[in-house]
């Protein structure tokens, strides 16, 4: 950190972060359907991705502007997990089972079932962005003005990674003969559970003992699951929620009364895929209030 005034500082920052896989990634269980002709496998063998993160943030402070800090970030991350698919051949990538694995009293998918599992990329993913963040409070207006605060928090990010997959090429070779050829390929896209913007803002107002806000959520839309072609991606859809909250402490013993409500928009979490132009889930959550009295020791 360097003071460059009594207003003005600007820091520079370096950290290394672990994200360990899910439970049921790691999980060495699989569900064959015959019928569909798949295969859903957790991977036992994933390892733990590792971020190297760099961060550059300049940062304004008076009484009237309040806090303003602008901020650049550069990550690099290695062995990250993505939930692939493939076709099951004789032979698969490093770490995961192929098709003479599965059996089950001897009997096991036919060649060419679809394979749903997890992996780690040999390659590296990069993440980059500005993040902007302000918080003031206008303690210089009148009555009944003074009590307002505001916070508003912006990202945008750009990310891109790329994905190991492969290729099934199919070639008539004579009449009623084929020929089936796999290839190892790769594609580039964005990091998953990626969102390329997100915002956080709040207004508050305080008044001695009482206090109120109402805050606003945005996620823009990120990669859910990686296909062999771009149309294939799952996505989350973009993500918009409101919430409030009211608390008032009461003259009795430093009691506290408080609601909390979320989702006051009832607002949908949805995903969805390009090659079917449309929705591939959907989870209604609904508008959730919490009432009650708090005591603090």
């Amino acid at each position: 950190k360097y003071d460059v005034a009594d207003w003005f500082d600007v820091r520079v920052g370096y950290t290394q972060t672990l994200a360990r896989p899910d439970y049921h990634q790691l999980s060495p269980s699989y569900t064959i359907s015959y019928g569909q002709g798949t295969v859903r496998s957790g991977n036992p063998d994933l390892r733990t991705a590792h971020a190297y993160n760099h961060d550059l943030i300049f940062t304004f402070h008076t009484n009237e502007l309040g806090l303003l800090s602008v901020a650049g970030f550069y990550k690099e991350i290695k062995d990250f997990t993505y939930s692939t698919q493939y076709s099951l051949y004789t032979t698969a990538p490093a770490g995961v089972a192929t098709v003479s694995n599965f059996s089950i009293g001897g009997t096991a998918p036919v060649k060419g079932a679809t394979l749903f599992t997890y992996m780690n990329t040999p390659f590296i993913a990069f993440v980059r962005g500005v993040e902007l963040d302000f918080q003031t409070r206008f303690w210089y207006l009148p009555a009944p003005l003074n009590g307002v605060l505001l916070g508003i928090n912006y990202t945008r990010i750009s990310s891109n990674a790329t994905y190991p997959w492969r290729n099934a090429r199919t070639t008539i070779i004579g009449p009623r003969q084929t020929i089936t050829e796999v290839f190892d390929s790769t594609r580039a896209g964005r990091l998953v559970n990626q969102p390329n913007d997100i915002v956080n803002a709040s207004l508050d107002y305080d008044y001695k003992d009482f206090s109120a806000r109402l805050s606003v959520v945005f996620q823009g839309n990120s990669v859910s699951n990686i296909g062999n072609f771009p149309e294939q991606d799952g996505f989350t859809r973009d993500y918009f929620r409101m919430d409030a909250s009211v608390r008032q402490i009461l003259p009795w013993f430093g009691i506290e009364i408080f609601l909390d409500i979320f989702n006051l928009n009832n607002r949908n979490n949805a995903a969805a895929q390009q090659s079917i132009q449309g929705f591939t889930s959907q989870q209604n959550y609904g508008l959730t209030g919490n009432l009650g009295l708090r005591y603090r020791l």
